[in-house]
């Protein structure tokens, strides 16, 4: 298994304060990895750096051995890397349908002026993107709200969309801020399965941020623990759970369950 990508020695300052320190991490080709920790250990820095959202303080971020810190988002989504949010992050006032389009669009090459006299090639390109869009609407169980604006989709369904629309944009690396956040114990069940699927099917990397152990240890080959910026565990979940210096990260947490 070769690595997709290596996060090495990763800083990042806020003023004065290290949000990440000397951080290295690593995503082999086809692997699960879960990064996990207090909050304000850094997670979602980790995510913004690599995703191009945030610039690092120092360090290198390689991904299929290309240096990507300090790129544009954008440039970071079409070379292969995918991201989704804390929170629900579609646009709630258009239709799941234009949702999951706009985001096939990132891979499509759409001749703007054959879009405006309706050319044989941008009818071939929105014949390719409407099939992306009703094949990933089927996987994710959203065919029947294809036509509904996506902000009158339950809480679920919005995350479920969420993931979808990173896919829409083809990734070999798919990273997960908090997947679970605010879903049931059947809903955690569910996506679970899901996301399973999802990387055996398409063979994909995830990197996934989470509080929830019990789905981080049930998902992943490999945890990475951080605490106050700086990585304390990178091992197996059967080792990381009786990791002392991990139990003691999250002990008097009142909103993580390590137990």
């Amino acid at each position: 298994m070769g690595t997709l990508l290596e996060v090495r020695r990763v800083s990042r300052f806020f003023g004065g304060l290290a949000a990440l320190a000397e951080v290295s991490l690593s995503v082999g080709e086809g692997e699960v990895v879960g990064l996990i920790g207090p909050n304000g250990a850094g997670k979602t820095t980790a995510l913004s750096i690599i995703s191009g959202f945030l610039r690092p303080s120092a360090g290198s971020v390689r991904y299929c051995d290309r240096e990507i810190a300090g790129l544009p988002a954008w440039q970071i989504t079409r070379l292969g890397v995918a991201r989704t949010f804390q929170a629900t992050t579609v646009f709630a006032g258009a239709t799941v349908f234009d949702n999951l389009a706009r985001a096939a669009l990132v891979r499509a090459s759409y001749p703007l002026f054959g879009q405006l006299v309706g050319s044989h090639a941008s009818r071939a390109v929105e014949k390719t993107v409407r099939a992306k869009v009703e094949a990933l609407a089927e996987e994710f169980a959203l065919s029947c709200w294809l036509s509904r604006p996506a902000g009158s989709l339950s809480y679920g369904h919005q995350k479920r969309l969420g993931v979808a629309l990173a896919l829409a944009t083809e990734p070999q690396l798919l990273l997960l801020d908090e997947p679970v956040a605010g879903l049931n114990p059947q809903e955690c069940t569910e996506f679970a399965t899901l996301l399973k699927r999802l990387q055996q099917n398409r063979s994909l990397s995830l990197l996934l941020v989470e509080h929830h152990i019990q789905f981080v240890t049930g998902l992943c080959q490999r945890v990475v623990a951080l605490d106050h910026g700086r990585k304390i565990a990178d091992a197996p979940p059967a080792e990381l759970v009786s990791n002392p210096a991990v139990v003691e990260a999250y002990l008097g947490s009142e909103d993580d369950d390590f137990a």
